[in-house]
C-alpha cells in the first residue's frame, strides 16, 4: 500500500484530562482521503478502562468518522501520568460500505491491512468544589432558617406572672366600681355570673389573657 489508508487526528498521543471518580473523554477522528471505501477497527490494551463509539465501521472516499474515546474513573492522585495503555487503529480498503464481520477481518492479509498505534497520556486535574465561592443553588424551595430557643423561660414565666397580676387588679377595681356606681354588692348573682366555675376571671377577661399570652409569645420566636 502506497498510502495509510486512514488519517488520524491526534495522529500520535491520546490525551485525556481526568478527575479522580470522574468519567474522561476525547474524541478521534479518522479521515478517509481517498476514493475508495476503508474498513477500521479499533483495538485497545485496557479494554476494561475505555469505551469506544463505534469501535469499527466503514468510511466512503472522502469522509470522515468522529470516535468517542472514554475514560471510565480513574482514582489516582498522581498530576501527570504517561499511561501504559496503547490503542490500535486497523484500517482497509474494501469493495463495499459493508462492515466487515470477525471473522472476515481474520482474513485479511498482512500486506493490506494497516495499523496506527496511538499512545495514551492522563493529565490529572483538581475537581472543582462548588461550595466555595459559589453562589446557593436554588432549588425553589423554601427553607426556613432554624431559630434558638432559649435556655430557660425564667423572662417569659416573669411577663406571665405580671400580666397574670395585672388582670387580677383590673378584675378587682372594675367590681369595685361597678357596686359603687350601683350600689349593689360586689358579688353578683350566680344566674348571670359569665365567670369559668372555680376561677376568678369572666370569660373574655380569660380571653383577653389569652392574646396576650400569645403575642408574647411570638415575640420570643417560640411559635
Amino acid at each position: 500500500m502506497d498510502k495509510p489508508a486512514l488519517v488520524f487526528y491526534p495522529d500520535k498521543t491520546l490525551e485525556f484530562e481526568a478527575q479522580s471518580g470522574a468519567q474522561s473523554q476525547v474524541t478521534l477522528r479518522l479521515e478517509n482521503p481517498h476514493d475508495r471505501v476503508a474498513a477500521f477497527k479499533i483495538k485497545t490494551t485496557a479494554p476494561k478502562s475505555y469505551l469506544v463509539k463505534p469501535s469499527s465501521g466503514v468510511i466512503e472516499g472522502r469522509q470522515t468518522q468522529s470516535i468517542s474515546i472514554l475514560l471510565m474513573p480513574q482514582f489516582e492522585k498522581q498530576q501527570h501520568t504517561t499511561s501504559a495503555d496503547r490503542f490500535l487503529i486497523q484500517s482497509t480498503f474494501i469493495a463495499s460500505a459493508v462492515p466487515l464481520s470477525k471473522e472476515e477481518w481474520s482474513t485479511i492479509r498482512k500486506d493490506k491491512l494497516e495499523e496506527k498505534k496511538l499512545n495514551v497520556n492522563i493529565v490529572w486535574t483538581a475537581r472543582l468544589d462548588n461550595s466555595i465561592g459559589a453562589p446557593p443553588v436554588s432549588n425553589n424551595v423554601s427553607v426556613l432558617a432554624a431559630k434558638p430557643l432559649p435556655n430557660d423561660y425564667s423572662g417569659l414565666k416573669i411577663a406571665y406572672e405580671e400580666l397574670l397580676t395585672i388582670a387580677i387588679t383590673l378584675e378587682r377595681q372594675n367590681r369595685e366600681l361597678t357596686a359603687e356606681r350601683d350600689g349593689l354588692p360586689a358579688v353578683r348573682h350566680a344566674s348571670h355570673d359569665k365567670r369559668i366555675p372555680g376561677s376568678q376571671f369572666e370569660l373574655w377577661q380569660i380571653g383577653m389573657l389569652l392574646v396576650v399570652t400569645l403575642v408574647i409569645l411570638k415575640l420570643c420566636r417560640i411559635i
